[in-house]
């Protein structure tokens, strides 16, 4: 110990220094407030963080699918279209050919006619009933 009073002068000033900043820290410790909101913050970032890689991921994953879809929707619509269009050639075709037989023929097709025809109302009928 110095009994210079300008060394002490300067010790009294360095302790007070110390004393501050040791009640800061302390102060800072026990802010329960200022600390929750600290690592609420902490805990958004991060949360913001994993979103936006969750939605790359997504995003990423959703263009794939969307791509392997858009191709198979197309190889479908192509083979139903084929299959469509042969089964409309046959019913076209088949349809002529009717039609044909019946100009050639006409009775036999009227009275296949008429026979359906018949059976239409008597069913119809007869559903009426019940």
């Amino acid at each position: 110990m110095t009994t210079d009073p300008q060394a002490l002068a300067e010790d009294i000033e360095r302790t007070r220094e110390r004393l501050g900043e040791t009640v800061e820290v302390l102060s800072a410790k026990l802010d329960v407030t200022a600390r929750a909101r600290d690592k609420a913050g902490q805990v958004k970032n991060r949360i913001a963080a994993v979103t936006g890689e969750v939605t790359d991921k997504l995003t990423g994953v959703t263009g794939e699918v969307t791509t392997k879809l858009t191709g198979v929707t197309g190889e479908v619509t192509d083979k139903i279209a084929d299959r469509t269009g042969n089964f409309r050639q046959q019913l076209t075709a088949k349809t002529a050919q009717v039609a044909r037989a019946a100009r050639e023929r006409p009775v036999p097709y009227a009275v296949g006619a008429g026979a359906v025809l018949l059976a239409g109302i008597w069913l119809t009928r007869a559903i009426k009933r019940r």
